[in-house]
């Protein structure tokens, strides 16, 4: 027997099974604006973005809820997958 599942439901289940593929693709896009910026000013982007919410409590909460239940990658992560990117590559 199939389960009938409401627009809402099918949205829960796609996401689930997207989100390993959705934190991929940042790191991806990450790697290639680093491209087109450079990577130490992406860099220094990420690092400012990750100053400021430190400095908003309620704004660090809601982040780390919505990166939990979407296996978004943390600031923390995108930086460290630039670095691993050889300087004359991005």
């Amino acid at each position: 027997m199939v389960a009938k599942l409401t627009p809402e439901e099918w949205l829960v289940v796609g996401n689930r099974r997207s989100r390993p593929y959705l934190k991929k693709a940042m790191l991806e896009a990450d790697t290639k604006a680093s491209a087109l910026t450079g990577k130490e000013s992406f860099l220094q982007v990420l690092r400012k973005i990750d100053i400021l919410r430190q400095g908003d409590a309620e704004m660090s909460k809601a982040d780390e809820r919505s990166r939990r239940r979407l296996a978004l990658p943390w600031l923390v992560e995108r930086v460290d997958n630039l670095q691993q990117i050889p300087s004359n590559a991005a």
